[in-house]
C-alpha cells in the first residue's frame, strides 16, 4: 500500500500506524476537539524501526507516523489536533502545526 504525507503549509494527514495494539487509546482520542495537544516522539529504541514516530493525542499513545512518511515529518515543530477518524481502513489523523 502507498501512503504519503499530504502537506500544506500547516496542515499533515496521514493514515496511523499500529493502531490496532492500541484501541482503547484510540477510542479515548476518537472525540477530542480540534486544538487538542499532538506529541510526534522519536522512538529510538523501537525494536522494529529505529526511526519510529509516535502519535501522541492527548498523553494517549495511539500509534505511529507510517514508516514510509517519517523521514518528511519536521520533529522541531509543535502540533495540535485538527481531526481525527476511523475509517474501515484504518484510523487518519490531520494535524496543524502550531
Amino acid at each position: 500500500m502507498a501512503y504519503s504525507l499530504r502537506r500544506t503549509s500547516t496542515i499533515l494527514n496521514f493514515p496511523v500506524a499500529g493502531v490496532s495494539f492500541r484501541r482503547v487509546h484510540v477510542m479515548s482520542v476518537i472525540d477530542k476537539p480540534p486544538g487538542t495537544e499532538v506529541l510526534l516522539v522519536p522512538e529510538p529504541t523501537n525494536p522494529y524501526d529505529s526511526a519510529a514516530i509516535k502519535v501522541v493525542v492527548d498523553g494517549f499513545h495511539i500509534g505511529y507516523v507510517p514508516k514510509k512518511l517519517t523521514r518528511t515529518v519536521d520533529l522541531d515543530e509543535s502540533y495540535e489536533l485538527d481531526s481525527i477518524g476511523t475509517f474501515h481502513s484504518g484510523v487518519f489523523a490531520r494535524v496543524r502545526r502550531v
